[in-house]
């Protein structure tokens, strides 16, 4: 409705003012506003309704270059309302994702995301208990200052003689005041430990 000196003429016959035609980002087309332009939700370029794929998940229109099938759910959704899992590298859903509680920023697919049995949250940063062979999160296990090794809650505890967590195995229990400790000391007079 704006006076003009010039005129367009849209791909679907519209007449217009050139302030109100607009080329579509995929087939390269003049239209004009009236007949649905949109932008990609993720590059923002103006698409048709013929080129544009609209987003099943949140119904926003995207181009083809900004979208994909997600390999969980199969619907094809936008590159906004998806992401890449930081285990294994695969675009699907957010929502089919999980955040790693140790790494918050960094999303893991349900094959990636390894629930730890001690604290129950999920992770891709694990470690496996050397004395039952169960795997676990890294902020759920210890390394034992004696052998070096990695054990599950059950499986250490803290020495306080020895300054940092134990193993069972590398505990030794004094036979007379029955405190735990790494080592023991043999008395030089009469042998007795």
């Amino acid at each position: 409705d704006t006076p003009t000196l010039a005129i367009g003429l849209c791909a679907h016959g519209h007449i217009t003012c050139p302030d109100c035609l607009a080329r579509c980002h995929a087939c390269t087309r003049d239209l004009c506003l009236e007949c649905g332009l949109q932008g990609c939700s993720s590059c923002k370029e103006l698409l048709c309704s013929d080129c544009a794929v609209v987003c099943s998940a949140c119904g926003q229109w995207a181009c083809a270059e900004h979208c994909a099938r997600c390999p969980v759910c199969q619907e094809t959704t936008c590159f906004t309302c998806q992401d890449v899992c930081a285990g294994c590298g695969t675009r699907q859903c957010r929502s089919h994702l999980v955040a790693d509680h140790l790494a918050t920023a960094h999303l893991l697919c349900s094959h990636c995301a390894i629930l730890c049995p001690h604290c129950a949250r999920p992770s891709a940063h694990t470690a496996t208990c050397h004395y039952c062979g169960q795997v676990f999160c890294q902020g759920c296990v210890q390394t034992c200052i004696a052998c070096g090794h990695t054990y599950c809650p059950a499986h250490v505890m803290a020495a306080p003689l020895e300054g940092g967590p134990v193993c069972k195995h590398c505990l030794i229990t004094c036979p007379h005041c029955g405190t735990e400790a790494v080592t023991v000391a043999r008395c030089v007079t009469c042998g007795h430990e």
